[in-house]
């Protein structure tokens, strides 16, 4: 990596520190021992964990140069440069020599997403890959002894690189070629640096130097700024925030754009999206100057919502061209232009809006919230909560909690304000909510429980009463299973279908073309078995290796493939673990 006087000071006062640490007495050993260590004369910290030096065992030496010697990259991208770029550099530290590019039939290493890879779709089993999701991965090692090779295998380009940090984390520890094997998928799917840099390069409450982004030198890209976005993805960070969470309107004018986009190709090169955090009074500081300057920066004011939607504010901030970075706005402190007191409170939280481009296309096509937002898009309903406000005794507050329609569903929690005119009554409280995919952009989508149990808006109902007709086409064949009504949660958790036992079918429309199905499984008063859909004795998907707990819900999600016409898919669904009892809550199809 690139040195600095900067970095070569900072060894300077590590080892120093480190020797006026061994002149003290230490329970661990010797001072002249620690002194030794700890004066490693190119040991600086500037590679953080990503130092890459070969093992001192002969005979595993050898078997890593072997299990290394040729790289073969089924999948284009550059995330998938940076894939091989990361496997041939660790190659080199660890063995001394990188690996040859050769074809797959030849390779000791092959990596590749699962579409455009023949070897993961052939050598790693179904099972493995419907348990990584969209951002995990497996590393497997495959072929007979003597031919045996690695695979990491992915859904997209960024698990493919996450596979590699992986592997290359499991060499540093010495493990053996045969014991390298394994899949992770990630708990979060945003996981975000954020940075609160200002345009002058002082960072608001930093305590640690200077910005690492120079501003003025963009567009050129350091060395240190490839090796930021290197170490960063070796972690699984996938978003990052460049900028001060209170900005100017420095950072989305059309220059300042043009000038960040080879460092948000950058970024993207290894996986991770740019963000940009954006005044809420934008409206106001940028039309500060004008004849007719707006004056409020109020989302439900007329004027604020015009200027949102004009073409030159997607000029601003897109650059005129491939969306550059998502844009996330905090909600103003009482004192900050654009405040608008006792206003909106209870469209509070965070969310994704809709944007030009779509998500995950260039360097990233959310735009990320808080608080009020302009260009917001069509919301709908995703819980009612009841709270029993304390100045009415017996008085009830029906509030509806909402979010944007979100492509992957999950699990969020929402705060509860209460308000009164501009008085806040009460704040604080906070309930957990199901996101789920709208129903106006789902092909089907089912609500389980029994035919007198509430109904989640827009779906269709999904009861042991539904079977399959040859008029209707789709429903239960065969044995149908029990159904709950457990009365303690939301429309859509507070009821199930489940049964234990031998496998009952469901047959499902499926149009044309390529789907996602997702399925919410769980109960809302006990433990849950662990759920598995198969078709044709192919497995699909399965709710996980372990079973939720009490009160606990999880979504999965498999494909199915409607071909040119449609069909109907016949899913066989059965129960493991806890006497073998599946549940479903939901059933989308998108």
């Amino acid at each position: 990596m690139a040195r600095s006087e900067y970095e070569f000071s900072r060894r300077r006062v590590l080892q120093a520190s480190a020797l006026a640490l061994a002149a003290v007495p230490s329970p661990w050993g010797t001072a002249a021992g620690f002194a030794e260590s700890a004066g490693v004369p190119d040991e600086d910290g500037y590679d953080l964990w990503l130092r890459y030096r070969s093992t001192t065992d002969v005979r595993q030496l050898a078997e890593y140069r072997e299990a290394l010697a040729g790289l073969a990259r089924q999948g284009e991208g550059p995330v998938m440069d940076s894939a091989e770029l990361v496997l041939r550099r660790a190659a080199r530290g660890l063995t001394g020599g990188a690996p040859v590019r050769v074809p797959a039939d030849r390779a000791s290493v092959v990596i590749g997403t699962v579409d455009e890879s023949p070897v993961v779709r052939s050598q790693v089993s179904p099972d493995r890959l419907a348990r990584i999701g969209a951002q995990g991965f497996v590393i497997e090692m495959t072929g007979p002894p003597g031919r045996r090779r690695l695979v990491i295998g992915a859904r997209g380009a960024r698990g493919v690189l996450a596979g590699g940090f992986r592997l290359i984390r499991l060499l540093q520890l010495e493990r053996p070629p045969h014991k390298l094997s394994g899949l992770e998928k990630p708990r979060t799917a945003l996981r975000m640096m954020n940075h609160w840099d200002n345009f002058d390069r002082s960072i608001e409450r930093g305590y640690a130097g200077t910005p690492l982004f120079e501003w003025d030198k963009l567009p050129d890209i350091s060395d240190r700024l490839v090796d930021y976005a290197r170490s960063m993805a070796s972690v699984g960070i996938n978003a990052s925030v460049l900028n001060n969470v209170n900005p100017g309107a420095d950072f989305i004018t059309g220059e300042t754009l043009t000038r960040l986009r080879p460092l948000a190709a950058l970024l993207q090169s290894w996986g991770i999206s740019t963000w940009l955090a954006v005044n809420y009074a934008i409206a106001m500081l940028l039309t500060a100057h004008d004849a007719d300057p707006i004056t409020t920066a109020d989302p439900a004011d007329r004027r604020v919502q015009q200027w949102c939607h004009r073409p030159h504010h997607g000029h601003h901030v897109h650059g005129g061209g491939r969306p550059l970075a998502a844009v996330r706005v905090r909600r103003p402190g009482p004192r900050r232009p654009g405040a608008v007191p006792g206003r909106h409170e209870g469209r509070g939280g965070s969310g994704v809006v809709d944007g030009p481009g779509q998500p995950g296309h260039g360097a990233g096509a959310q735009h990320r919230h808080q608080g009020p937002r302009c260009n917001r898009p069509p919301r709908h309903p995703r819980r009612l909560v009841r709270h029993r406000a304390d100045r009415d005794a017996g008085a009830e507050q029906e509030l509806t909690v909402t979010a944007p329609p979100v492509s992957t569903p999950g699990f969020a929690t929402a705060e509860i304000r209460l308000t009164s005119g501009d008085e806040e009554i009460e704040r604080g409280r906070s309930v957990s909510v199901v996101t789920t995919p709208h129903p106006g952009h789902a092909a089907t989508a089912f609500d389980a429980g029994p035919p007198s149990s509430p109904l989640l808006t827009g779906y269709a109902r999904l009861s042991p009463e539904d079977v399959c007709t040859d008029d209707r086409g789709f429903g239960w064949v065969g044995d149908r299973p029990d159904t709950r009504d457990r009365g303690n949660a939301d429309d859509l958790r507070r009821d199930i279908v489940m049964q234990r036992g031998k496998p009952i079918v469901r047959r499902v429309p499926v149009p044309a073309g390529k789907h996602t199905v997702w399925v919410l499984t769980g109960d809302s008063l006990t433990d849950s078995g662990i759920t598995t859909i198969s078709e044709d004795g192919t497995l699909l998907g399965r709710s996980g290796d372990d079973s939720p707990p009490s009160r606990a819900f999880v979504w999965f999600s498999f494909d199915l493939d409607g071909g040119a016409g449609g069909r109907t898919a016949g899913l066989e669904i059965t129960g493991s673990k806890l006497n073998g009892l599946w549940r479903i809550a939901a059933l989308v199809v998108v």
